[in-house]
């Protein structure tokens, strides 16, 4: 009994490092389900999750509206790669394929880098670069999901990412 509370303890402990046997990928755990409430504006449910053990480890999960049979997804992602190097080379390929679409900009202030895209309607997007780790929130489709709450919860994410630095 011991060694199971004391497991559950250390995979708590580090979300970076969750064990998938025993629990939601750390991905889940990063991003909460209160994110998601705060962004899609009414009460969710968390339809799945995903995560790899190879480099770059990278977890998923995904919300829906419980009120909304069609209404908007929310797909998070969170990646943490070897070096810096394999994280900006990431981050540099999607402002490389998008730079030049509509409603795409720069999030200047945010993280080591940040972006930021949307169309209105169908789909809100954004990336930040912070380390060796980045995420993105994705909401498809769009509607009427306030971009600037999105934005509020990447804010909250990047102060949790830069306080789990010191942990790695």
């Amino acid at each position: 009994m011991f060694a199971l509370l004391f497991f559950s303890f250390i995979f708590a402990a580090n979300p970076w490092e969750s064990n998938v046997g025993f629990r939601k990928p750390a991905g889940c755990d990063f991003f909460t389900k209160a994110n998601a409430v705060k962004i899609i504006g009414t009460d969710v449910t968390w339809t799945g999750t995903d995560s790899t053990a190879n480099e770059p480890r990278k977890w998923t999960c995904t919300f829906v509206s419980k009120d909304a049979v069609e209404g908007p997804k929310l797909h998070f992602v969170l990646h943490r790669f070897t070096s810096t190097e394999a994280v900006r080379d990431e981050f540099d390929s999607v402002v490389s394929s998008n730079k030049n679409l509509a409603g795409f900009e720069r999030w200047d202030g945010i993280g080591d880098d940040a972006l930021v895209h949307t169309d209105g309607a169908n789909f809100q997007l954004i990336m930040v670069r912070k380390g060796i780790r980045s995420f993105r929130i994705k909401v498809n489709p769009a509607g009427s999901t306030s971009l600037e709450n999105v934005k509020l919860v990447a804010q909250d994410l990047i102060k949790k990412m830069e306080e789990l630095e010191g942990g790695k």
